[in-house]
């Protein structure tokens, strides 16, 4: 899925009809995420895939995560073609969408 208003993507995994929603596991991190354990889980940290966005993409990854949520405590660091450097916060777990954004001058 590509969002429009802020062009960053989104990827689901698509499950045969049969399976219900206590059923489903995120997908395995990419094979170079770097990973950084810590209390109760590890940071997965990703280079952004749009070449137009070039950052780090930073997630929280519990290690017992048992509710499914639209997102998990999540940042992104970016600099747009043609922008500034900025920042976009995830610290709604019941919103795909980004609360926070903070542009770096």
């Amino acid at each position: 899925m590509h969002y429009t208003y802020d062009n960053s993507y989104c990827y689901y995994d698509v499950l045969p009809q049969e399976v219900t929603d206590k059923d489903c596991i995120r997908q395995p991190e990419k094979a170079d995420t770097i990973k950084i354990s810590m209390d109760g889980g590890y940071l997965a940290i990703d280079k952004s895939q749009d070449p137009d966005y070039p950052g780090v993409d930073i997630e929280f990854v519990p290690n017992n995560e048992k509710e499914l949520l639209y997102t998990r405590p999540r940042v992104v660091i970016e600099k747009p073609k043609g922008e500034k450097l900025r920042c976009l916060i995830w610290n709604n777990k019941s919103s795909e969408d980004y609360s926070d954004k903070i542009i770096f001058e």
